[in-house]
């Protein structure tokens, strides 16, 4: 970090040094607005030595001379540019540091590969959840230390994410915002040149990963935490990031330790980046406006200096300037981002009491704002929107105007200093982050002036934009080399620049490449006092520059100028943008063209040797691009092999290339991530990429079929060198890949390739690109429309199951930055030849926001507005009132924290809040987690602990149940908070105590016109259900909004749904979101009747009282219904429609169902599909004329995919392939469609077994396929009984039994067999008030229906079967019960046991 230090002549040693000593420091007014170091010396920490001096370069009188005039010409801006730098290249290394100094989760398709993950646990001392099973190394005795003192103070704080500072693990908020700040204000100016540069997609995400740490640090309106890590421990440590062993301690700003700059720093780069997103993400920069108007309200209302407030901030960035010059700079941007006149009024009135317009300046940076905020101001001037402040406005203009002409030498002599060599040089303590700072407000300033065809007027004489853009130019190209000693402070950047920078995690080796721990001290020891360069060379470092006589010591010691930050980095960035835009001069090097022919060989199988990360390298001085060959997937089809080649070539001669030649021969179908060229078997680079800078890459994938191709005959096929032509070089890898090289240049360029096989880095998901292996047959041409075809969604999927976002789809980027996937939808249209130019159509901002179902409500309370929308008891909500309740508990989720990716955990029945829980979570950006109210507390707290739950909303039913849930937590878990839902309908429920935060009173706090928080992409997490565990322990399944919409809107084209329907919720709605019909009844209007408890007579009542047209349910509500008693039975007002799914319904439950004059459809889904994707569409006409039970039987059935829905087979589990329609052969059932689950949460394992390489989900189900082309479950895959050979359907047999006048409940399990191996066990239980019946007359009953092999051998009758808390028969626990009885006889036939259990 750039420490405000000692400032020294004396000449230091850096041979034997130690870490830097930290001292305290003062500043004075040495001119106007000049902010000067005064020499003060604070106390030394322990083991520290003393600071080192900056280090004098000694001058020669004609080394001063040539100073002097070098000075003279760059302040006359009269000199033609001779520059030659790659900008461009440049931009993107600026952008790659600041990816290298991200805290946190990284994200997986990150550059730095050297980096991982770090300090998961920030703010887990103010009880954020520890994420363990993500840190590398086991916590330290400080971590457990840390765990124990967060579990007494039971608070709630996520400050995982942001930017560490700068060498060192601690984030400053102040510094940080500044950055995002400046990143933000280059997004707003440099633009279109970002989207030249190929790189706004990236500029943005620098952006969001600090707003987004900024957005969980403001907790709460007049709460901000400003810093995490404690400054003096951490330089007494020199350790890497991702086995961290210092103190996380965080630090907050509230109205009682004021904190005015950082607060109004963190709500100016709020608002800026609001604006920057504005274009993209609109709803994203809504919530960033909220937090940024709090926070300016707070840091005005509670003024107060930051550093005073927090003395451990005082050491590190001391607030020299005060807090008043940061609220102007928040006010203005504010008015920036909003063009609310409050806060331009705001600037005016304290403009002059604040020194807006009275102090003249001589530097710009994360402390001092006024010269950033004079330029700001004076751009209204320029837009001729000042109005009645112009007067104010101007006297902005004449401040920054100083200093503009201060920096190009033109101010009266009140200028700021040069070294000889011609740069700025503010302070000896990392000086180019002044140099930043300058030559970007110099750069916005003369573009002002261009667009207005002015001149900036100095005392010394008139500036026109062009010079100033030279002046930029010249400051940049020392940056990057053009100095006196011809290095680039910009590490990374050309073959020369610092080796030993002041970066712990640059001069470690990275945890791929050394995975033991390096402790504190062993660190310094090691590395720190190391003369060996840095193991990871840290791209786009910009580091603290040279002392004032030019001179630079390379040594990690040297930290005054060998240290980048964040805050150096992030004015410049868009600098570099701005100047890859200019004209290149007569004497500029030109982009180099090169031409490549690749003969491709068929016959390449996988490298066997291990995938290891790729390390970072500078740009090769060899060959002009590297290539990498991956064998991704191969599968067989008809006998030929197929195999998907990825090829990466990335460029590495240092320059950037405009025009690619790539000749392909030998392909067996097509090459995507190019673009084709007029000539035959020719490519180019990508149509949206005009050039390849130096160290990007480009991307293509084939699918290579048969032998090997032949290499053209008048090739040489040897493994010698062939003679080629000047600047022609032909070599060839292991892989059969030959390379034939042509360069644009006037001299033969003779260089080698390196081209290698690894092995792909498998997805979180273990999810294979390639979606071509089905199940049945397809054409080797089928299968390259089918890549063409669903290769976005498949590459969409790959996405980390930590409830992040997944990557955006190509519309969702900026328009400088088509994804790959986009790049090669478009090749791929272009290798098609379209004559009618449809290849250059496709995905476009209008015609692919991101599909989500909140939006129904919005539509809902337009059309159905006065509307019954939701009915309970004597309380009727309309679906305006319960729009604007939804509203307001997303605002008031915000409010306490909430923020995207959270995860809200509702134990609720059905109930009015239950409805208003499935918009309102999601509607505040959080994921909603339905749990099981009929759960126990072990397997609740269970799942609080799996998901990080953060809230949950509870029914006081359920509180005694959350609370012992809560106890169960391991020691050290954070407990989220809880609140109550009050039921004014249950008298019997205790009033929630005093002052107690009830659901009620949360929504009083709620904003009814809160902008909701929309997801950034359509494959964003919305919802996490838990599987109800019939078979196995339940899995977190997770859904994003495009998979609830699709279902949502399937289902209720399937059921045919009408409009206003009476709907009652007899299905619980944490049943899979009530198989998505909350959201559903929104579209249609419906009139959501909401039951506390079901029960037969009840149901009975409401719907002869409610008029229910509509309602839903397992069938054990079928059959309650079916069975209840005369008394209780009422008669049905109409044609009342039920829909019923979860288990496999008896026919002949449907049969009497349906006899007492329900309308019954039967539906088949999972949690993972979180709805019905298969339904017995009935056949009307033709199945109507039949038998009552025939009609039943037919029913039973679950039938076919919905519309929306794409494919459902029924495979073999061993061949892969359909089994044959025959009603008898069975296998697995297996699906794929767009509302498949995203994945199951933390567990890789069950998502590779469950989402296969061949791109189905298999369900886990077994059924047959009948002739007619419906299937029909006969099991689970653990309930096949196999009993000698043959396979026995526990469903089968079951369905036998329910057709007994007798039998209530049955479930049929395995039985060990000593002779058979297993046989039917029927677990059943009696209908009330029948006449005893014995299992000797239940297998008598069944023999006469079925084949004797599959007749129980043992009956068990129980007064009641196990269920999970949805209605399901557990049969794996009797399963178990089954097997211990033990194993029947050897040689017996049958075992009538009657056990009444």
């Amino acid at each position: 970090m750039p420490w405000r230090g000692v400032t020294s002549n004396s000449t230091g040693n850096f041979s034997t040094c130690k870490p830097p000593h930290v001292r305290a420091a003062a500043h004075s007014l040495d001119q106007p607005g000049h902010w000067r170091e005064e020499t003060t010396t604070g106390t030394a920490l322990p083991d520290r030595g003393r600071a080192m001096a900056r280090l004098m370069a000694t001058m020669t009188p004609a080394t001063l001379m040539a100073g002097a005039a070098l000075i003279l010409m760059l302040a006359a801006a009269t000199g033609a540019s001779s520059s030659h730098y790659d900008y461009t290249g440049a931009f993107d290394k600026c952008l790659q540091f600041l990816e290298a100094q991200r805290s946190g989760k990284l994200p997986a398709d990150r550059r730095v590969q050297w980096r991982g993950d770090s300090a998961l646990t920030d703010g887990f001392s103010q009880g954020v959840r520890p994420i363990f099973h993500s840190i590398r190394f086991s916590p330290s005795i400080a971590m457990i230390a840390l765990l124990a003192a967060s579990r007494q103070q039971g608070m709630h704080v996520d400050l995982v994410g942001g930017y560490y500072d700068s060498g060192d693990h601690v984030k400053f908020g102040f510094p940080m915002a500044y950055a995002v700040t400046m990143l933000a204000w280059g997004v707003l100016e440099f633009e279109k040149e970002m989207v030249a540069a190929n790189n706004l997609q990236r500029a943005l995400d620098a952006i969001r990963w600090g707003t987004n740490y900024f957005v969980k640090a403001h907790t709460e309106p007049n709460v901000l935490w400003v810093q995490v890590g404690d400054g003096d421990s951490d330089h007494l440590c020199w350790e890497r990031a991702e086995d961290m062993s210092t103190p996380r301690t965080a630090f907050k700003v509230d109205r009682n330790h004021p904190g005015s700059e950082v607060a109004g720093e963190t709500a100016a780069a709020l608002a800026a980046a609001a604006k920057a997103f504005r274009p993209y993400d609109s709803m994203y920069a809504d919530l960033l406006l909220l937090h940024a108007k709090q926070l300016f309200t707070f840091a005005d209302t509670f003024r107060g200096r930051y550093d005073d407030s927090l003395s451990s901030a005082k050491k590190f960035y001391p607030s020299e300037s005060g807090y008043q010059d940061e609220l102007l700079w928040a006010g203005a941007w504010l008015y920036e981002a909003t063009a609310d006149e409050e806060y331009l009024r705001y600037v005016s009135d304290n403009a002059e009491a604040f020194g807006g317009t009275g102090w003249s300046v001589l530097e710009f940076s994360w402390d001092n704002k006024y010269a950033g905020l004079q330029v700001l101001l004076s751009k209204l001037l320029f837009h001729g929107a000042g109005g009645a402040y112009g007067d104010m406005l101007r006297q902005f203009q004449a401040k920054a105007e100083f200093f503009l002409c201060a920096c190009l030498q033109k101010n009266a002599g009140h200028n700021i200093k040069l070294t000889p060599g011609g740069l700025l040089y503010v302070d000896d303590w990392n000086n180019m982050q002044y140099v930043s700072s300058s030559v970007f407000l110099l750069t916005v300033y003369a573009d002002y002036l261009a667009a207005a065809s002015g001149v900036l007027k100095c005392p010394d004489g008139e500036v026109r934009p062009a010079d100033m853009i030279k002046f930029v130019k010249s400051q940049v190209d020392y940056v990057l080399g053009k100095n006196p000693k011809g290095m680039s402070y910009m590490v990374g950047y050309g073959n020369y620049f610092p080796t030993h920078v002041h970066h712990r995690g640059a001069s470690i080796p990275s945890v791929y490449a050394d995975k033991s721990p390096v402790g504190c001290m062993d660190g310094f020891d090691k590395y720190y006092n190391s003369k060996g360069a840095d193991p990871n060379v840290l791209h786009g470092a910009i580091v603290g520059g040279p002392d004032g006589n030019d001179g630079f010591v390379d040594d990690r010691c040297n930290y005054q100028h060998a240290e980048p930050t964040i805050a150096g980095n992030a004015p410049i960035c868009g600098v570099f943008a701005r100047l890859a835009s200019e004209p290149a001069d007569a004497s500029s090097e030109t982009s180099l063209s090169y031409t490549y022919d690749i003969v491709i060989a068929a016959d390449y199988s996988p490298a066997s040797d291990a995938y290891s990360p790729p390390h970072d390298s500078s740009p090769s001085k060899g060959s002009p691009l590297e290539f990498v060959h991956t064998v991704s997937n191969s599968w067989t089809t008809n006998g030929v092999e197929y195999y998907r080649h990825v090829v990466t070539a990335k460029n590495t001669c240092g320059h950037p290339i405009t025009y690619l030649k790539l000749h392909v021969k030998g392909l067996s179908g097509p090459i995507y991530g190019v673009s084709p060229a007029k000539e035959k078997d020719t490519y180019e680079l990508p149509s949206w990429l005009t050039r390849l800078p130096a160290g990007d890459k480009i991307t293509m994938v084939y699918i290579q079929e048969g032998a090997a191709a032949k290499p053209p005959p008048d090739e040489d096929d040897s493994d010698t060198q062939p003679a080629c032509p000047a600047g022609v070089l032909l070599c060839k890898s292991n892989d059969g890949i030959k390379f034939r090289v042509e360069a644009d240049t006037a001299t033969p360029i003779r260089r080698s390739f390196s081209a290698r096989s690894r092995r792909p880095r498998r997805s979180h998901f273990s999810i294979s690109s390639s979606p071509y292996r089905r199940k049945k047959d397809f054409t080797a041409a089928e299968g390259q429309e089918r890549f063409r075809s669903e290769v976005t969604e498949l590459q969409l999927m790959t996405c980390s199951l930590s409830l992040q976002s997944p990557p955006h789809p190509p519309h969702e980027l900026s328009p400088s930055r088509a994804s790959s996937v986009h790049a090669t939808t478009k090749a791929s249209a272009a290798a098609a030849g379209d004559p009618r130019g449809m290849d250059r159509l496709g995905a476009n901002p209008a015609n692919s926001c991101p599909l989500t179902p909140l939006g129904f409500l919005e539509r809902a309370a337009v059309v159905f507005g006065d509307c019954p929308s939701v009915v309970y008891h004597d309380t009727v909500f309309t679906w305006s009132q319960t729009h604007r309740r939804c509203l307001r508990l997303a605002s008031a989720l915000v409010s306490l924290g909430i923020s995207r990716g959270d995860i809200v955990s509702v134990l609720l029945p059905n109930v009015p809040a239950m409805y208003e829980m499935h918009f309102g979570v999601p509607m505040s950006g959080a994921v909603l987690n339905n749990i099981n109210t009929r759960l126990d507390a072990r397997t609740v707290s269970v799942l609080l602990r799996h998901s990080g739950s953060k809230l949950v909303f509870a029914d006081p039913a359920s509180l005694p149940l959350i609370r012992d849930a809560l106890k169960q937590l391991p020691p050290g878990h954070p407990a989220p908070r809880v609140i109550p839902v009050e039921d004014p309908h249950e008298k019997d429920f205790p009033a929630a105590p005093p002052r107690t935060l009830t659901y009620e009173a949360l929504l009083e706090k709620g904003d009814p016109e809160f902008e909701w928080v929309r997801p950034t992409s359509e494959w964003d997490p919305m919802i996490l259900n838990y599987t109800s565990g019939t078979t196995s322990a339940p899995k977190g399944v997770v859904h994003c909004h495009r998979g609830i919409f699709l279902v949502t809107v399937d289902s209720l084209v399937e059921w045919s749904m009408p409009p206003r329907p009476t709907y009652l919720w007899t299905l619980p709605m944490f049943h899979a979101n009530g198989w998505s019909f909350p959201w559903g009844m929104a579209v249609v209007g419906g009139a959501n009747v909401c039951l506390r408890r079901v029960d037969a007579g009840e149901v009975y009542a409401t719907i002869a009282r409610r008029g229910v047209t509509h309602l839903c349910g397992a069938p054990v509500v079928l059959n309650m219904l079916a069975n209840a008693p005369e008394g209780v039975r009422r008669p049905l007002p109409g044609k009342v429609r039920v829909l019923t799914a979860g288990a496999p319904p008896p026919a002949a439950v449907l049969h009497r169902t349906e006899a007492i004059g329900f309308d019954v459809t039967h539906g088949y889904g999972l949690t993972e599909t979180a709805g019905l994707v298969v339904s017995c569409a009935w056949k009307a006409g033709e199945w109507d004329k039949l038998p009552a039970s025939e009609r039943a039987r037919l029913k039973a059935r679950q039938g076919v995919r919905t519309p929306g829905m794409a494919e459902v087979d029924i495979v073999d589990g061993e061949t892969g392939r359909s089994v044959p329609r025959d009603g008898s052969t069975m296998g697995e059932i297996v699906l794929r469609g767009g509302c498949v689950m995203l994945g199951y949460l933390n567990d890789d394992k069950a998502i590779k077994a469950a989402i296969r390489d061949n791109g189905w989900f298999y369900t886990g189900d077994v059924g047959v396929m009948h002739p007619d082309g419906y299937m029909e479950i006969r099991d689970r895959s653990k309930d096949v009984i196999i009993s000698g050979g043959e396979n026995i359907s526990s469903v089968e047999v079951e369905s036998v039994l329910y057709n007994h006048p007798a039998v209530n409940e049955a479930a049929v399990v395995a039985r060990p067999d000593e002779f058979w191996g297993e046989t039917p066990c029927a677990f059943l239980s009696l209908k009330d008030q029948v006449s005893e019946v014995t299992a000797t007359d239940l297998m008598a009953w069944c023999r006469e229906r079925m084949p004797h092999y599959m007749v129980p051998k043992t009956v068990v009758f129980r007064a009641e079967l196990p269920k999970t808390s949805t209605g399901k028969i557990q049969k794996y626990v009797l399963r178990n019960l089954a097997k211990e009885m033990g194993p029947t006889r050897k040689g017996a036939t049958t075992t009538a046991t009657s056990s009444r259990m």
